[in-house]
Order: structure tokens, then C-alpha cells, then sequence
């Protein structure tokens, strides 16, 4: 079965190199191995192209960075 996975809030059509991207971060904040591991794994299982990866890393980068200066949402943990 082949390796998948979905990051919801920002689901569409694209590269899974940007689903890595987005949710490698979550894994590593949360007690998981390092981006890099995660890397090497990932690229055993689908397309790890080093080019769409950085493209990914520096739009996922842009969007938390964009973001960061608006208030914390009322209710979200």
C-alpha cells in the first residue's frame, strides 16, 4: 500500500512533495524524528524531487510567516 498523507486545512491538487512539506514540521514538534529522517523515509515510498521539496519547505515557510502576526483564535488549543 503506498505511503500517503493529507493535510487537511490545506487540502488540494499538487505535489505530494508539499504534503511532506506541510505536515514534516507537525512530526518533528511533536516528539517524531527530524525532518530529515522523515525525508529519507518518505523518498522510499514515492517522489522526493530535492527542487519541488525546497519549493514546498519555502511556500509552507511563507504561509506560516504571513500568518504569524494575527491574533490567536478564541476556543483552538
Amino acid at each position: 500500500m503506498p505511503l500517503r498523507l493529507f493535510d487537511w486545512p490545506i487540502a488540494c491538487v499538487g505535489p505530494p512533495e508539499l504534503d511532506f512539506a506541510a505536515f514534516a514540521q507537525t512530526i518533528t514538534c511533536e516528539g517524531g524524528p527530524d525532518p530529515e529522517t522523515l525525508t529519507r523515509w518518505y523518498a522510499t515510498e514515492g517522489p522526493m524531487r530535492p527542487g519541488v521539496l525546497v519549493s514546498s519547505v519555502t511556500a509552507v515557510a511563507g504561509f506560516f510567516a504571513a500568518n504569524a502576526w494575527r491574533q490567536d483564535l478564541e476556543g483552538l488549543p
